[in-house]
């Protein structure tokens, strides 16, 4: 996907230096815990390039419960609420 440009790949990760207090997976609402928000955030090793951004947002898919639980068990400290929902606030960020 690097190759094609839909996504920025790094062997140093990435990282979010001002984290929402909220981000929406699908209708999740996951509360970030207040500490997480004085340090940068690893991400991981690749991001979205606008078009990949772009694409994904118009692009049909459906949540993974897997990914979700994935998420959750790799960063326990991170989340201090996890609420589930029908439909994801606006505004808010979405991964």
């Amino acid at each position: 996907m690097a190759e094609i440009g839909l996504i920025y790949y790094d062997v140093s990760t990435f990282s979010i230096e001002d984290a929402p207090k909220e981000i929406f997976y699908y209708g999740t609402r996951l509360t970030l815990d207040a500490p997480l928000l004085l340090h940068p955030f690893h991400v991981g090793y690749a991001t979205f390039t606008r078009s990949g951004y772009e694409l994904a947002s118009i692009c049909k898919s459906d949540p993974s419960e897997e990914f979700l639980e994935y998420v959750l068990k790799r960063w326990p400290h991170v989340f201090s609420n996890v609420v589930r929902m029908s439909t994801a606030s606006p505004g808010s960020s979405t991964f």
